[in-house]
């Protein structure tokens, strides 16, 4: 996502959506950094980009006011990105920005991602939404899936301790050394699993 883009978003956040809380966020420069950069980070491990590469769909639990979905989206325009989210208001208001910002390869969903089953090679992405412990205990695949989240300095305090029975990389993004920026990454195995009332992907897509 350009600067042009970044600020058109941002527009449209002020304005259009003005009175719709989707990011506190509304500098023209500490939105770019915070927002769209932050949330573009992702993209330079290598890890991230061969798990896309070869997965059928990206899919962001709990995007909020758009964030890292959209920046993503409009920096792989050739891979399918799914957005999952519990509030129905910003699945509606989000992808109207996605519409005006020309961004088409997304789609936006009302619904918990405990309540989906990724049958399909997938990339989970999620940015400030939950626990990664409790992220990870949401998941049900039948195929693998490479999950990534965004996390804070309490990250190896609050939350690793959780998780350390999973094989799990920390990354610390040097560029937003200020915010003390981790990635996360634990890739997850597929599995067996009973669909009972789960929704598919795969119908998603």
């Amino acid at each position: 996502m350009n600067r042009e883009l970044a600020n058109s978003y941002l527009n449209l956040l002020k304005n259009d959506y003005a009175g719709i809380n989707l990011t506190r966020i509304l500098d023209e420069e500490e939105f770019y950094q915070k927002q769209v950069r932050d949330s573009l980070t992702i993209a330079d491990y290598e890890e991230f980009t061969t798990a896309i590469e070869f997965s059928e769909v990206i899919v962001d639990v709990g995007f909020g006011g758009g964030f890292p979905i959209l920046p993503l989206a409009s920096l792989y325009p050739d891979k399918k990105f799914i957005g999952l989210e519990a509030r129905n208001k910003k699945v509606e208001v989000v992808s109207e920005i996605a519409e005006k910002l020309g961004i088409t390869n997304v789609s936006f969903h009302h619904e918990r991602i405990e309540n989906v089953c990724l049958d399909v090679k997938t990339t989970v992405i999620s940015k400030a939404v939950c626990r990664c412990d409790l992220m990870l205990s949401y998941l049900k695949n039948t195929k693998r899936v490479d999950l990534f989240m965004y996390k804070g300095p309490s990250f190896e305090k609050d939350e690793a301790p959780k998780i350390k029975k999973n094989k799990v990389k920390i990354w610390n993004s040097p560029e937003f050394s200020e915010m003390e920026r981790k990635i996360i990454y634990v890739s997850c195995p597929a599995r067996h699993i009973q669909k009972n009332n789960l929704v598919n992907i795969s119908d998603f897509i």
